[in-house]
């Protein structure tokens, strides 16, 4: 499996063209008012055997932590995790940053 992953500015995780669909799946809206996005990841399921990560560089220390959290993301879809694990994507992606971030 490929795993991209792209530093990008915030204004390209910010912009509503790209990621509506994201935020009203997410948050219920179609923009980002009050909300940050700092990382995304898609599995990419029209090119096989290929994901992405975007994040943009906030700083070191919650670059890593945004990073833990996207890769927790791509474990749970390539690893198959949701057989052994009673969350969902998001909760065990927020569980494994807050793990990282504690053990590092």
């Amino acid at each position: 499996y490929n795993l991209n992953i792209y530093i990008v500015t915030k204004y390209v995780l910010q912009d509503e063209e790209r990621f509506r669909s994201f935020y009203l799946s997410r948050f219920g809206v179609s923009t980002l008012v009050g909300h940050t996005l700092y990382g995304y990841y898609d599995s990419t399921p029209e090119i096989k055997n290929n994901s992405t990560i975007l994040i943009t560089d906030i700083g070191s220390h919650i670059n890593e932590e945004v990073l833990a959290h996207e890769l927790a993301h791509y474990w749970w879809d390539r690893l198959c995790v949701r057989p052994h694990v009673s969350d969902d994507p998001e909760a065990f992606a927020r569980d494994f940053q807050k793990y990282y971030m504690r053990e590092k």
